[in-house]
């Protein structure tokens, strides 16, 4: 995972659920990926047009390691999340929560 062999500081995430299952899901999993990585997770939305024939679900979103959204868009029309990202705050997360040593 992000966290044990190649520790990263940030994930991309780009949206693209259905609409139908997306609603009750997309911000549970961003977060949940954020805390499991204990990584900030960046999630442009790429899903949304109202011409499309299937209806998707997405929204622009930043979340830090510790799976607080520190920026959210509107889950219909443009946006943008803009938030301060910080490698302190991922060390910080790391030692309060040192998940890697699950694995030793």
């Amino acid at each position: 995972g992000p966290r044990v062999e190649a520790p990263v500081h940030c994930i991309c995430a780009p949206s693209a659920f259905l609409d139908l299952t997306g609603k009750d899901h997309w911000d549970l999993l961003l977060r949940r990926t954020a805390l499991d990585g204990q990584c900030y997770v960046i999630a442009p939305d790429i899903a949304f047009d109202s011409a499309d024939a299937t209806p998707l679900h997405g929204r622009a979103a930043v979340i830090d390691p510790f799976g607080t959204v520190l920026a959210q868009c509107n889950a219909q029309g443009d946006g943008i999340a803009i938030a301060d990202l910080s490698v302190s705050r991922v060390a910080e997360v790391r030692a309060k929560l040192p998940l890697t040593l699950w694995n030793e």
